[in-house]
């Protein structure tokens, strides 16, 4: 499920730190995508308040992040509520990932969704 071990360990690390319950799907999908790449693990202070348990609801398009990165981080906003503020269609958002971000993606559905 994972990418790689890194991976693994920043999720788990920030799991621990958020104190995210098990059932709780919908930061765990979140925190899943964030903890998946370097880029967004670098700001994850921006994008999370480890101390509240809560995602920081930011505007993207102000991140200076790489396209498929910004992708993600709606997705990621979208698995948590349901919120995707530029109206993007999946076609958009998944056209242009690699292998390894279209996977973190669907991974994070899995989580979202309970499925596998």
């Amino acid at each position: 499920m994972f990418l790689n071990h890194i991976h693994e360990k920043r999720y788990n690390h920030l799991i621990e730190l958020a104190k995210t319950p098990d059932y709780d799907t919908e930061r765990m999908a979140y925190i899943y995508i964030i903890s998946s790449c370097d880029e967004l693990y670098e700001i994850r202070e921006q994008l999370y308040d480890f101390q509240t348990d809560f995602p920081r609801f930011v505007e993207i398009d102000e991140l200076d992040l790489h396209p498929a990165m910004s992708k993600l981080l709606y997705i990621a906003f979208s698995l948590y509520n349901g919120h995707n503020p530029d109206n993007y269609s999946l076609v958009e958002l998944f056209g242009k990932f690699d292998d390894s971000a279209f996977n973190v993606a669907v991974n994070a559905m899995k989580i979202r969704f309970l499925k596998g």
